[in-house]
């Protein structure tokens, strides 16, 4: 089996999805490794959110464990890999999936601390606290282990202007960028390997919402054709699938001496110059409302 995955124990944060039709990064992620012949621990605030992916592993074949928890919270992470380890002997995969956007006005540009708080918490907080709970496990293992952290293409792009809303969320993921790199110089020497998923327009549940709420609640129709019409790659945006397929990639032993990589999965949208067409019209539509 090409990315033989078989009896290692593969832990993913952010493993269920928010509610929606379709299936989300996360969920895919956890079929895909499962496939592969990973064991899975699907782990969401939710316990219901995760147990759905774990049902749908099992009606596939496939083993694994949902597990609740708030990544903010230091202690929940590192109860969460003891807890696997405890069960499993073992962690040979993480991946950290969990993000938010931020509750911001689009009309004043504005948002309140406590949100902005809470988006750097989740999207970079936990991240940092998962790996440094998880790697020391891996580190203690013969074979090591490997981590992916799931960033965006928004740390990379800086079209945006000022607009708080994409702004602070491409912080967070540009953090998590250099959280990645300091992470991975430090564990590699320990064989634990440590990359990181910079992701582009895949047709998720939070990546279409995410295009409509952040460029002013544009339509679902709209948001669907922005995102096509950003990459690149001739056939527009893809599916969860090409997520769950290069993280499962990043794990295994195909990859085995890949480590502190910035991982593009963008059908090329960050390898243009120039202005944006589609941005340019909304730094003028901000424009418009802020003089009115």
């Amino acid at each position: 089996m090409e990315h033989d995955l078989s009896g290692r124990v593969a832990v993913v944060v952010g493993g269920g999805q928010s509610p929606g039709p379709g299936l989300g990064n996360g969920r895919a992620t956890c079929l895909g490794l499962s496939r592969h012949g990973a064991t899975v621990v699907a782990v969401a605030r939710h316990l219901d959110r995760a147990q759905t992916t774990i049902d749908m592993i099992a009606k596939e074949g496939g083993k694994g464990w949902a597990y609740a928890m708030d990544v903010v919270d230091r202690d929940q992470c590192a109860k969460l890999f003891q807890d696997v380890k405890d069960k499993y002997g073992r962690i040979d995969i993480m991946v950290y999936n969990v993000g938010i956007t931020l509750e911001f006005d689009f009309e004043t540009n504005t948002a309140t601390l406590d949100a902005v708080n809470r988006l750097f918490d989740v999207d970079l907080v936990g991240c940092v606290w998962c790996t440094l709970e998880c790697a020391p496990i891996m580190a203690e293992q013969e074979t090591g282990g490997a981590i992916v952290n799931v960033s965006s293409i928004a740390s990379r792009q800086n079209g945006t202007g000022v607009h708080v809303g994409y702004g602070f969320y491409a912080l967070s993921k540009a953090a998590m960028n250099k959280w990645g790199e300091l992470s991975a110089r430090y564990y590699a020497p320990m064989g634990v390997r440590i990359n990181t998923l910079v992701l582009g327009q895949v047709a998720s549940i939070m990546g279409t919402e995410g295009v409509q709420y952040l460029q002013g609640g544009i339509d679902q129709d709209e948001a669907v054709a922005r995102h096509d019409a950003s990459v690149l790659l001739k056939g527009g945006r893809k599916t969860v699938w090409e997520t769950a397929n290069a993280i499962t990639f990043l794990v295994s032993d195909e990859a085995k001496f890949v480590a502190g990589l910035e991982f593009v999965l963008d059908g090329g949208s960050t390898i243009a110059r120039g202005p944006d067409p589609e941005l340019l019209q909304l730094k003028m539509k901000m424009a418009k409302q802020a003089q009115a």
